[in-house]
């Protein structure tokens, strides 16, 4: 008996785990208690069947066998179908419960198994919790009791007892309070949200921080920039072989105000393109990026007022310094400020490029605010192609409303000097060969503004193919002209250099001043944050169009990503087409419908038990046949029997009967000493097969027919000995006929 409970406290509460969890992940709208219990149920039964003797497994055996035939046979096909199809979860409550209990029977046999098993369990639910997986109540339960019970059970192993008290019987004996806590883990409920360890995880988080600003100051230590280093910073940008993938992670980047579905940062503008290669020769004051935003801001008000927001908004970033030490500001386009931890950074400007003065390591946030534009709406480029005349009340108010109060004051002459100065750096004329200018000249024919220019080049090289793998330029090709002329006639392929250069040398040939800007591209699709990895570095075009300010462009195949919202007139229409009533429709009354007949049907019992009473009652009978079939080979056994074998299975039935009336023999006492500790429970005369047993099995004498009658009289008395002692011994009596053979 110990040893079935042993079984039961460990395995069933196994089997459980993977069924509970199968059936509520495949059939959601399952309740937990019947899943339950038609799996306690077949481990159960796989558990007696183990630990009963023969006739027990022959009678269970038949009555199982006799309740499968009975459901095929008696009851209807409608009945079958309709049950199966809605219980489907039966199949796999019968079925896993079946084959973790047989195989958990034949591992758990084996001690180390149960810990390691346990140890499996004890991570899964660790997995679990850190990760808030969202997993049934009771399969989390099931799992602890596990784990628990084993952790109880071993520990245990190496404790001094007192008594006799084995490692199976202390769990037997302690299963009330492991059982009585599963109870209380099912009963109680559980949060909704998963706990979110918000303590745990910031000690990690600045533990780990803490590590990485150590490690990345120890390797900055008499070394450069590590920014200067990365894809996209070198000191010149070159046309070359590309670059392989590096997900070494560099920056984090969170979407503090506005809704993009992607980031430019900027690194680094160059201005200069010479032998294949750009290089930065501008550095002027630190009011570039400033007056560039004056200037779209200023743009938009003129064009359409209060309005304005059509085409400008406000954004900010959070950045995030991961695995490099760096000066650098990387940088959204229209960067306006900075701020770091609440307070302004103190940067420099070198041509338009924001340094910190201090130089940042791993864990270091600053937050950027700059201009968002609605470059994808339609509406976006008649902003671009109708270019207002200056108004100086309207750029005193642009000023005033600018949300940077303490900048100084910019007069209309600055911005025209402003202008004249983009004009004289970033427009140097390409050499460019003849056969090109013949193509640019017939390809921009028809455009009649920079906006549309620049929009129609943009996509001619969105139309090539993009290969960061596309290999070196041929070694023939060492012109600005030849390099044109490879990329738009031969190869129509290349990576982002290649596209972002030919966009900026084109731009300036017709006339915009454009720059080369390599930096770090990425994707948000509107989540509130992304890691930049170094395959993130990417290269892009800006072109400065007078009045209106610094645009980006995006020239390379397939990066190009919609990004816009929605104008205050576009606005205005959905609403009026959501508002307009058709001014043709007639009223019509609603017809009354004759009513319909409808037959009363009466509500049907959900549950004939007739049928269930027909297989209890087979099932009943089969276990009466065998059990008769059973006792008449038994009897039959016994008569073919010699006294020697009759007196053994005598024997066995008379220890079974002490037993019943409290009478055990341990192994390591001898029959002489059990029969003197017997005679205080039961009468001398009744126990006078202990002493024939004793010669018998350690004398070697025989077993005669008389001994036989002897013992058959013992057999009697003590049945009826056991009879007198109450209701008790008579019940206990009832499992001895029953499965005495």
């Amino acid at each position: 008996m110990i040893a079935f409970v042993y079984d039961i406290i460990y395995l069933i509460s196994l089997s459980l785990i993977p069924t509970l969890w199968a059936v509520c992940h495949a059939y959601e709208d399952v309740r937990t208690l019947p899943v339950f219990l038609v799996s306690f149920t077949v481990s159960a039964i796989i558990l007696i069947f183990i630990h009963i003797k023969n006739t027990g497994k022959i009678i269970l055996g038949g009555v199982l066998i006799t309740i499968a035939a009975a459901s095929a046979f008696l009851l209807p096909e409608d009945i079958r179908s309709s049950f199966m199809e809605g219980h489907p979860w039966l199949a796999t409550a019968i079925l896993i419960p079946a084959i973790v209990t047989i195989i958990g029977k034949f591992l758990c046999s084996f001690r180390f198994v149960r810990p390691v098993i346990s140890g499996i369990l004890a991570a899964a639910l660790a997995y679990v919790m850190f990760n808030g997986i969202d997993i049934p109540k009771a399969v989390v339960s099931f799992a602890f009791f596990f784990v628990l019970c084993s952790f109880a059970d071993e520990i245990q192993t190496g404790w001094k007892k007192l008594g006799k008290l084995e490692s199976k019987k202390h769990i037997v004996f302690i299963s009330p309070f492991l059982i009585l806590f599963l109870v209380l883990m099912l009963i109680f409920p559980a949060k909704e949200e998963p706990y979110d360890w918000a303590l745990a995880k910031k000690i990690a988080q600045t533990a780990y921080d803490n590590y990485y600003r150590i490690r990345e100051y120890l390797q900055s230590l008499g070394q450069r920039d590590s920014a200067d280093s990365f894809l996209g910073f070198s000191e010149f940008a070159a046309i070359g072989d590309g670059s392989g993938d590096n997900d070494k992670k560099v920056l984090e980047v969170t979407q503090i105000t506005g809704n993009s579905s992607y980031a430019y940062l900027a690194g680094k503008t160059f201005d200069t393109f010479e032998d294949l290669e750009w290089k930065k020769t501008y550095e002027d004051s630190d009011m570039d990026s400033l007056t560039d935003c004056l200037e779209t801001l200023y743009a938009a008000r003129l064009y359409s007022g209060e309005l304005y927001t059509d085409y400008i908004r406000h954004g900010q970033l959070d950045i995030r310094v991961l695995n490099m030490h760096t000066t650098h500001l990387f940088t959204p386009h229209k960067y306006y400020n900075f701020t770091y931890m609440s307070d302004e950074i103190p940067y420099i400007s070198n041509g338009g490029d924001p340094f910190s003065e201090e130089r940042m390591t791993y864990g270091d946030v600053y937050s950027a605010e700059y201009f968002r534009l609605n470059t994808d709406s339609p509406e976006f480029e008649g902003f671009l192609e109708n270019i207002p005349a200056d108004d100086e009340d309207e750029w005193i108010r642009t000023q005033n409303s600018f949300y940077l109060k303490h900048i100084p004051y910019i007069s209309l002459e600055e911005l025209e000097m402003y202008r004249e100065r983009m004009n004289e750096v970033y427009l140097s004329e390409p050499d460019i060969s003849p056969e090109l200018k013949e193509y640019l000249d017939e390809f921009f024919e028809d455009c009649t503004t920079d906006a549309e220019k620049l929009r129609k080049l943009e996509k001619l090289f969105n139309s090539m193919r993009y290969n960061i793998r596309v290999g070196a330029v041929p070694e023939d090709v060492d012109t600005t002209s030849e390099f044109l002329d490879y990329l738009i006639f031969e190869k129509q392929e290349g990576y982002c250099v290649y596209y972002a250069s030919a966009f900026v040398l084109i731009s300036r040939y017709i006339g915009i001043p454009s720059r080369f800007v390599q930096g770090y591209r990425i994707e948000l699709h509107n989540r509130g944050s992304a890691v930049v990895t170094e395959n993130c570095a990417h290269a892009w075009p800006e072109c400065y169009i007078e009045g209106i300010g610094w645009i980006a462009y995006e020239p390379t195949p397939g990066f190009r990503i919609s990004n816009r919202w929605k104008t205050s007139s576009e606005l205005a229409e959905e609403k009026e087409l959501v508002s307009t009533v058709n001014e043709d429709y007639v009223y019509e009354p609603e017809v009354e419908l004759p009513d319909i007949e409808t037959e009363e049907h009466e509500e049907a019992d959900p549950i004939d038990w007739r049928y269930p009473a027909l297989i209890a009652a087979a099932s009943l009978a089969a276990a009466l046949l065998l059990l008769i079939i059973i006792r008449l080979a038994g009897r039959i056994r016994y008569a073919l029997s010699s006294d020697e074998k009759k007196y053994n299975i005598i024997f066995a039935r008379n220890m079974k009967l002490l037993r019943i009336a409290g009478l055990s023999k341990p192994d390591e006492e001898t029959f002489e000493e059990f029969g003197k500790r017997a005679e205080k429970e039961i009468p001398r005369n009744l126990l006078a097969f202990i002493d024939t047993y004793e010669a018998y099995a350690y004398r070697g004498d025989d077993i005669t027919g008389k001994d036989v009658t002897v013992i058959h009289d013992n057999n009697s008395g003590i049945i009826d000995h056991i009879k007198k002692t109450g209701i008790r011994g008579r019940i206990s009596l009832v499992g001895y006929y029953l499965f005495m053979t």
